[in-house]
């Protein structure tokens, strides 16, 4: 049993032993470097916690010094975004191998440190979900308070002379904080320090600040934005959010009218501010019930704001799910040269100030027929296997690409770009399909208005179509007998003018010919539609009866005008008499034009 016990002691002296030398080698490079001092800035007077570092380093080795480590003395996880800076240089900055509070960030110099030169290192982050809200519950008339959890001294494998670090809080209204001497605070701000001459690997004591804050801690949990790119002018864009309000959560009822009476002290969400390109158009804001017209519009010059406001207000705990969409013209963001396009646009757009989104994807759907050939980030982040996206005009399927990236924030606004070919010629392919798909349904339309799909024959309707057919015949011979009627009064008109009486006989012997003929076709006519349809035959025979009268009336008229020439008539006589027929002519035509249109 002892000599049990003394193997696993032997285990883990060696065990000890190992991850000391192994932390020796790995931070060989650190040999003889001194922070002289570390200015250390923390806000929390928003959800995302902005660290800014301030490193004054010291190369007291031998050894050039290349690399840098940072610790953000958080779970990775927690780091939504690092940037570190040599002067005005912008540091490559590696991210650590293992996770945990004790990882390391690893920074590329871009200028060496030589041995007994210094240098001056800016680092920033970007830490996201660290505040806890303390109490996890409130009722509607409780004040939110948020905790955060900290060290006093800065994480870091060299010795470092002097540190301060700076708290910079949304109020003073402070519930409590860690009295880790020397440490003032004066209004809104705490300022620890400073400390001098820390170890290497050191974190001193814990440092709690307990404070309230009356905003609501708001966070976009799923995010997918999609890009859809048409070469005829316009990029559509089309946001669906989930948002969750992940503060202290509302304990018990809630209660509207002190909402409106303005006696609730929970933080929560009445509305808040989107920005989009100035160039936005065609704006929609909606969610699974429909349109929410209670958003507001505002163009300015460099951009378009959307005050968009919820159906409801959101407690902690309570989460909203909305979909947003415009279009911005396509010469703002795509680029051509010949059969080659880039599309640059931001992977990731405003939502509200200080936004933190769990979980974004974006997926850009381009033309029919292009072929992909480069996508650049601004940031690491994962791309999705290429697919196919069907929408209207579709035969092959529009390539879709999709980014997929967690745990952003506002510095990840940033564009991304996207390289690919697609063929002039096929701008014309959806036109053209447009010209056969219309050509093709009036084929089908006039193919089917001619067909006869019954299965049996329907003697009363194909009578009733010859019938149909035979009356139009009818009403065309009926103008023509129309027009004889005004060639004779033409004629007539003649005979006054010309007083040539035997050319005014041998021109009415013509029409009276012509008007037999049409008139012996229009009783053939009848005599068919009798045996189809015997009630229109009575209309075609007052047809036929009003063409009598007429006939009497215009050879009545012919009559009156030689007896005026041949001087058995006086002039007054002959105008009342021609007076009184023309009167009658009138009257037969209106009744023989009512008759046709019965027909």
């Amino acid at each position: 049993m002892e000599g049990s016990k003394m193997m696993s002691q032997l285990v883990v002296i060696a065990c000890c032993v190992a991850m000391v030398q192994l932390s020796l080698g790995e931070n060989q490079y650190l040999s003889g470097v001194v922070i002289s001092e570390v200015k250390r800035t923390i806000d929390l007077s928003s959800p995302v916690v902005k660290i800014s570092l301030e490193f004054m380093v010291r190369n007291e080795g031998k050894n050039p010094l290349m690399k840098f480590p940072v610790s953000p003395e958080v779970e990775e996880n927690h780091v939504a975004f690092i940037e570190a800076a040599q002067g005005d240089d912008s540091l490559i900055v590696h991210h650590p191998k293992e996770r945990g509070s004790e990882s390391f960030y690893i920074l590329d110099l871009k200028k060496p440190v030589q041995p007994g030169d210094k240098v001056k290192v800016n680092v920033n982050m970007v830490l996201s979900h660290v505040l806890e809200p303390l109490p996890a519950e409130i009722k509607q008339t409780e004040k939110q308070l948020l905790q955060w959890k900290g060290n006093a001294y800065i994480y870091h494998p060299c010795q470092v002379e002097t540190q301060t670090t700076k708290y910079i809080l949304p109020s003073s209204q402070i519930e409590g904080y860690s009295r880790v001497k020397p440490v003032s605070s004066s209004d809104s701000t705490i300022n620890y320090g400073p400390y001098e001459n820390v170890p290497s690997l050191s974190k001193g004591e814990p440092v709690m600040i307990h404070y309230e804050y009356t905003q609501a801690v708001m966070t976009v949990t799923s995010m997918t934005r999609t890009i859809e790119v048409s070469h005829w002018g316009n990029i559509a864009v089309e946001e669906v959010i989930d948002i969750l309000n992940t503060g202290a959560r509302l304990k018990g009822p809630f209660s509207r009218p002190d909402l409106q009476k303005g006696l609730v002290r929970a933080a929560h969400l009445v509305a808040f501010k989107t920005v989009l390109p100035a160039s936005s158009r065609h704006v929609y804001y909606r969610d699974e019930i429909g349109n929410i017209s209670t958003s507001h519009l505002r163009e300015l010059e460099d951009s378009v704001e959307v005050i968009l406001r919820p159906r409801f207000p959101l407690f902690g705990g309570w989460k909203t799910h909305y979909l947003l969409g415009y279009s911005v013209p396509s010469y703002e963001y795509l680029f051509t040269s010949g059969e080659e396009f880039v599309l640059e646009m931001r992977l990731l757009d405003h939502v509200f100030d200080d936004v933190v989104v769990d979980d974004l994807k974006v997926v850009v759907i381009l033309p029919e027929g292009s072929r992909v050939t480069e996508i650049i980030t601004p940031y690491d982040a994962s791309i999705l296997p290429e697919s196919l996206t069907f929408t209207y005009l579709d035969t092959e399927g529009r390539p879709t690409i999709a980014i997929h990236k967690s745990n952003l924030v506002e510095n990840h606004i940033q564009n991304f770009q996207v390289h690919y070919t697609f063929p002039r010629w096929r701008l014309a392919v959806e036109p053209f399909l447009v010209v056969i798909a219309f050509y093709l349904l009036f084929l089908v339309v006039i193919i089917y208005v001619r067909l006869d799909f019954r299965i049996t024959k329907d003697d009363v309707s194909e009578a009733r179509m010859r019938a149909s057919g035979y009356c139009e015949q009818i009403a065309n011979l009926e103008e023509k007998r129309e027009d004889v009627y005004q060639q004779i009064e033409a004629a007539i008109q003649t005979l006054k003018t010309s007083k040539d009486v035997s050319a005014f006989q041998a021109s009415m012997k013509n029409l009276n010919n012509e008007h037999r003929i049409v008139t012996q076709n229009i009783t053939d006519l009848i005599g068919k539609v009798k045996a189809d349809s015997p009630d229109a035959v009575d209309r075609l025979s007052e047809l036929q009866q009003l063409d009598k009268q007429m006939k009497e009336l215009l050879t009545q008229q012919s009559q009156l005008a030689e007896r005026l020439l041949a001087g058995k008539m006086n002039k007054q006589a002959y105008m009342d008499a021609d007076a009184a027929n023309s009167r009658k002519k009138e009257q037969v035509m209106e009744r023989l034009r009512a008759l046709l249109l019965t027909l």
